[in-house]
């Protein structure tokens, strides 16, 4: 696979996977018996939830692509693959908590 491709697609799974966890985190948090950790994401989730979802997908794919635009520099395209990889763990263990518990 070239870099151009892995890169990529890291830049797809980060939007991807940052959608998914506001949505989880709407569902369980908001709206479920979990509680947000980060005070942050905590505070904006205290209104309706369109903020906090707005905030959280905006700056996360703003970020992301210029990550992506700027993919050229490797520090970005660590940058890049560290938090796909996170937010693809992140996704995982959101599936975890809600199969097996």
């Amino acid at each position: 696979m070239t870099q151009k491709i892995a890169i990529t697609l890291a830049a797809i799974s980060l939007i991807i996977s940052n959608v998914l966890d506001a949505i989880l985190t709407l569902k369980y948090i908001k709206f479920g018996p979990l509680t947000e950790a980060n005070p942050i994401m905590a505070w904006l989730l205290e209104g309706d939830g369109c903020a906090f979802a707005f905030f959280k997908i905006f700056v996360t794919t703003l970020l992301t692509i210029s990550l992506w635009l700027n993919r050229k520099h490797k520090s970005a395209r660590i940058c890049l693959y560290v938090c796909a990889s996170f937010y693809v763990s992140l996704i995982i263990w959101w599936f975890l908590v809600i199969f097996l518990i």
